[in-house]
């Protein structure tokens, strides 16, 4: 049965495309994507901005809760007393553990993977412009 629509294809002669008319068609499908790609450069180019912004500010108030609870002086008994921090090492994980901010790890690991998207995504979106040779027309337009 394949056989038969092959054959048939074969000797199909095929329309006559008028040639202003898909001219038109793909300067239209080339313009949607040179706007899709203006579109998604500025969305991931404004949501990488406020991710590292966040990023920044969230490490700075981490630093600053670090240097309020004991973590520090617990990682520096470790230094000093390895012998007796090893003897009790249960208790000593489990006290550096209860002393970090759990809380702002979590935010500040959740922006980090959302930088990480954004910045994923306005690579994919730079190198569409690579890729179809939209770089050239963006910059003339």
């Amino acid at each position: 049965m394949q056989d038969n629509y092959t054959k048939l294809l074969r000797h199909l002669e095929l329309p006559q495309i008028d040639e202003t008319l898909l001219r038109k068609v793909l300067m239209r499908i080339e313009n949607e994507e040179r706007s899709q790609a203006r579109r998604g450069l500025v969305i991931f180019s404004f949501c990488s901005c406020f991710c590292l912004a966040f990023l920044v500010r969230g490490i700075q108030l981490l630093l600053g809760d670090l240097a309020h609870s004991n973590v520090i002086e617990l990682i520096s008994l470790f230094f000093t007393n390895t012998k007796d921090v090893l003897a009790i090492w249960q208790e000593y994980a489990l006290s550096i553990l209860e002393s970090l901010p759990g809380t702002r790890i979590a935010v500040l690991a959740i922006i980090a993977a959302a930088l990480t998207i954004s910045c994923e995504g306005l690579v994919r979106t730079l190198s569409s412009f690579r890729t179809h040779g939209l770089h050239a027309k963006l910059l003339t337009h």
